[in-house]
C-alpha cells in the first residue's frame, strides 16, 4: 500500500511538470512563401532557415521574424502565443507544488499558428514608366444560395454579403501601388467613380467557381479552398477585356474565417500579377504611346507677358471665347485654348492621344490643322501648333495666387460640337492631391467635351485646365483642373514680352 502511495505522488510531480518537459525544445512551425528560397531571420538577423521549411521555436509572448530574398522587398511577421491553461496535471490537485514550479516558467505556451505564409513583393526599377490602373469591384458568377461546400457537418451556402468587395479592393490597391503603376479609385467612398480619359487600364477579378470545405484536426480548424478566377483587364470604358488571365487557385489554410481565406488567396494571386514583367509590358503597350519627356526639352518662349484688362465681365467673356477652340478627330472631340499669337495652344493629352495632327475649329467656324508638338501623358497635358499668325491668345496666370472661394469661369465644348464656346460659372472649391499631383477643385459645370478647356478667374487670367470630374450617386459639381503653373512647368513654357 505504501508503494502505491509513493508511486501516485511521483506521478503527480512528474505529470505536473510535463508542460515544461514538452515545451523545453519548443514548437514546430511550418514556413512557406509566394516565392521559393526565402531566407528567414530573427530580429538579430540570425539566419534560421530557408523556406519552405519547418522550424522549432520556443514559444514566447511574441516572436518577430523577417523574410528576405534578393530582388524582393522584405516582409515581417509576428508569431503570438497563448498560455495553456490547466496544462499541468497537478493543476487540478489540492497539493500544488509542481504547479508552482511550472506556471511562472513561461513554458506553458503554444503558438497561435502552426504555419506561416509570407508574401514578398518584387522590387521594380524606379526608371520604369508608370501605368495608369484602376481597381474594379469583384464580380461573383456564383448564384446566391448555391452550396459551395461543408463546414464540419453543416452545408456551406454562398451568400454574397459574406464577401465584401471593399476589403479586397483596399488590399489590391496596396499591392498594385508597390509596382510600376499609378492606381486610382482607392480609399474612396463606394459611390465615387472617376471619369477617366479613356486610356487607363482597369482590372476586375471574376470569380467563376468556389469550393470550400472546413474540417477539424487536433482541435484546430482548417479550410480547404479552390477558386476559379478570371482576371479581366479593360482599357478605358471598353466593354470587352483586352486580356483575360484564367487562374485556378487552391490553398489549405488554418482557421475557418471564410472572408479571410478568400481575401488571402486573391491577394496572393494579385501580387503575382503585379510582379509579372510581361503583363506590365503588354498593358503598357495597350495603354498607348509612351509619354514624351519634356523635362530636358528646350524652353519655348511663347507665353504673352501682357496681363489683360477688362472693364466688365461680359467684355472679358466675349474676348476670351475667341481664344477657345474645339479639337476634333475621328474618335471624338475636346476643348483647348490658344496661348500665343503665332498659334500655340494647350489641351489635355487624352484629347489628342495617339494623334500627330488634329482638326481645330476656331470661334468663327474656321477649321485649321494643328500639329502635336509636345506632351506629358502622366500630367495629361499637350501642346499643339496651328499654322499662321495673328491669333487671339489667352494669358496664363499664376495658379498659386488663386484662393478658395474665388469666382471662376469655364469655356469649352460640352457634349456636342454645336455647343462650342459654352460658358459656365462657379468658384474654386479647394485644392486636392491625387497620385502626388495637385488639382484645383471647382463646382463649375463640366462635361466630357470640356476636357482641355480653360478655367479663368474674374480678371480674365487662365489659372487652370479642365481635366476630369467626379460622378456618382448624390455627387454633383465636383470637377478638377490642372493648375496653370503645373502646365507652364511640365511643358517648359516661358514668357515672351510682345507688343500689342
Amino acid at each position: 500500500m505504501l508503494n502505491k502511495i509513493l508511486i501516485a505522488f511521483l506521478l503527480m510531480f512528474t505529470l505536473g511538470s510535463c508542460a515544461t518537459l514538452i515545451n523545453k525544445k519548443g514548437h514546430q512551425v511550418n514556413f512557406s512563401a509566394n516565392v521559393p528560397d526565402v531566407k528567414i531571420y530573427n530580429t538579430d538577423h540570425e539566419l534560421l532557415g530557408t523556406s519552405p521549411t519547418t522550424l522549432t521555436l520556443k514559444p514566447a509572448a511574441t516572436v518577430n521574424l523577417v523574410f528576405e530574398k534578393e530582388g524582393y522587398m522584405s516582409a515581417n511577421t509576428e508569431l503570438t502565443s497563448s498560455e495553456l491553461k490547466g496544462a499541468a496535471f497537478i493543476d487540478a490537485m489540492l497539493f500544488c507544488i509542481p504547479c508552482l514550479i511550472d506556471y511562472p516558467s513561461g513554458n506553458i505556451r503554444k503558438f497561435d499558428k502552426q504555419s506561416v505564409y509570407a508574401i514578398l513583393k518584387r522590387k521594380w526599377a524606379d526608371s520604369l514608366e508608370k501605368l495608369d490602373l484602376t481597381i474594379q469591384d469583384i464580380q461573383w458568377d456564383i448564384s446566391e444560395g448555391y452550396k459551395i461546400g461543408n463546414h464540419l457537418r453543416e452545408e456551406l451556402i454562398f451568400k454574397i454579403n459574406q464577401f465584401d468587395s471593399r476589403s479586397y479592393k483596399e488590399s489590391f490597391c496596396k499591392i498594385w501601388s508597390g509596382s510600376p503603376y499609378l492606381v486610382s479609385g482607392c480609399n474612396r467612398d463606394k459611390n465615387f467613380k472617376y471619369v477617366g480619359h479613356g486610356q487607363e487600364i482597369s482590372v476586375k477579378p471574376v470569380i467563376k467557381k468556389l469550393q470550400m470545405n472546413i474540417s477539424s484536426k487536433a482541435g484546430n480548424n482548417f479550410t480547404q479552398c479552390n477558386m476559379e478566377v478570371d482576371w479581366c483587364f479593360y482599357k478605358g470604358n471598353e466593354k470587352s477585356p483586352v486580356k483575360v488571365i484564367a487562374s485556378d487557385i487552391k490553398r489549405t489554410m488554418e482557421g475557418d474565417d471564410r472572408r479571410s481565406v478568400i481575401h488571402s488567396m486573391l491577394s496572393e494571386y494579385c501580387l503575382n500579377l503585379s510582379d509579372d514583367a510581361e503583363l506590365y509590358q503588354f498593358l503598357r503597350g495597350v495603354q498607348g504611346q509612351k509619354s514624351m519627356s519634356v523635362n530636358k526639352a528646350e524652353q519655348l518662349a511663347v507665353l504673352t507677358g501682357i496681363r489683360p484688362v477688362f472693364k466688365k465681365t461680359s467684355e472679358m467673356i466675349s474676348t476670351l471665347t475667341k481664344s477657345v477652340v474645339t479639337i476634333q478627330h475621328d474618335e471624338g472631340h475636346g476643348s483647348g485654348y490658344i496661348i500665343s499669337k503665332d498659334g500655340y495652344l494647350i489641351t489635355n493629352y487624352h484629347v489628342i492621344k495617339g494623334k500627330e495632327k488634329v482638326n481645330v475649329m476656331l470661334d468663327q467656324n474656321i477649321t485649321l490643322n494643328a500639329d502635336v508638338i509636345r506632351w506629358d501623358e502622366q500630367y495629361d497635358i499637350a501642346l499643339l501648333k496651328l499654322s499662321g499668325a495673328g491669333f487671339k491668345a489667352t494669358y496664363l496666370g499664376n495658379s498659386d495666387s488663386t484662393s478658395v472661394g474665388e469666382e471662376v469661369f469655364c469655356i469649352g465644348t460640352p457634349e456636342d460640337i454645336s455647343l462650342g464656346q459654352s460658358v459656365s460659372k462657379g468658384i474654386v472649391s479647394g485644392r486636392r492631391k491625387f497620385e502626388d499631383r495637385i488639382y484645383l477643385q471647382t463646382d463649375v459645370s463640366i462635361n466630357s467635351g470640356n476636357s482641355g478647356g480653360p478655367l479663368i478667374n474674374d480678371r480674365g487670367e487662365v489659372i487652370g485646365m479642365v481635366t476630369m470630374k467626379l460622378v456618382g450617386k448624390g455627387i454633383e459639381g465636383i470637377g478638377f483642373c490642372i493648375p496653370s503653373n503645373t502646365i507652364r512647368e511640365v511643358l517648359q513654357l516661358k514668357e515672351l514680352i510682345v507688343k500689342k
